[in-house]
């Protein structure tokens, strides 16, 4: 009798469409930034996620949220879809990832990309710098280091002017006393 019911379950199961045993499985979508992921502050950015030929929709994803940021068609006869930015600032910076839809289903999620902004300024410390990150789960496992970025300073609107006003004031008073005792010999 356990045998006959349990062929009897297993028949129900292969016919229920919810349960596809032959269901393709998707690629992972594969995500980028141009004209990059770091220095953008007031850019145009462009983030592209990429799938199959058969995809019919992307949707991009921003930090930890289900709900998409946004949503796409392909770009036309394309397996890629754009999503713009079109002023970065700190309110885009964030990690994103995409998926897309195509006839079989929903693909696997992106790996993340890490969208930053850095303004930098004033300068005031010329050098060699070099970053580093890390992820939320390791916060003491750090990466390599980036390449180098040289800094030197040119020029600086918040140049501190002290010296340059004590001299124009000393030849201000000095000009005024000469003044002064030309007036009163004269």
């Amino acid at each position: 009798i356990l045998s006959g019911q349990t062929l009897l379950i297993c028949p129900l199961v292969l016919l229920d469409p919810a349960f596809d045993f032959f269901a393709e499985i998707l690629p992972k979508s594969t995500i980028w930034a141009e004209p990059g992921s770091m220095n953008t502050w007031g850019m145009l950015v462009t983030i592209r996620c990429e799938g199959n030929l058969e995809a019919q929709e992307y949707n991009m994803f921003k930090d930890k949220s289900s709900t998409p940021w946004d949503t796409q068609k392909p770009l036309q006869s394309s397996n890629k879809a754009k999503f713009s930015i079109m002023y970065m600032t700190d309110v885009n910076a964030g990690r994103y990832h995409c998926n897309y839809h195509s006839p079989p289903g929903w693909s696997e999620d992106s790996d993340p990309l890490e969208l930053d902004d850095f303004p930098l300024g004033p300068v005031t410390h010329r050098g060699i710098y070099r970053c580093y990150g890390s992820f939320d789960g390791t916060p003491y496992a750090w990466s390599s280091p980036s390449d180098p970025l040289h800094l030197s300073i040119t020029y600086s609107k918040f140049q501190d002017y002290t010296v340059e006003n004590l001299i124009h004031v000393d030849l201000t008073g000095l000009v005024l006393v000469v003044l002064g005792i030309l007036l009163f010999e004269a």
